[in-house]
């Protein structure tokens, strides 16, 4: 019965450090992509999250204006610096 008991507690704690694993790795892809996004906003011109007489917008324009209400004007990687969430 005891061996049972570690090989449960085992497999429960294999399974939860995959998940760990799997959301950090998520997040980690969400930064990129959500980084990537931001220079395409910056080099289009919708940095400030409006239109004004700028090229078209990137595929998603509400997503510059989330991003500019955010803080995240600047393009440049240097200057990065996103509000605590």
């Amino acid at each position: 019965m005891n061996w049972l008991l570690v090989i449960v507690v085992v497999a429960v704690l294999l399974i939860g450090g995959c998940v760990l694993v799997v959301q950090q790795a998520s997040e980690s892809a969400q930064k990129s992509i959500d980084h990537g996004f931001r220079i395409t906003c910056y080099d289009t011109g919708w940095h400030d999250g409006t239109s004004g007489n700028r090229r078209q917008p990137p595929a998603d324009a509400s997503a510059c204006v989330t991003f500019y209400a955010k803080g995240y004007s600047d393009g440049q990687l240097a200057r990065y610096n996103p509000p605590e969430e």
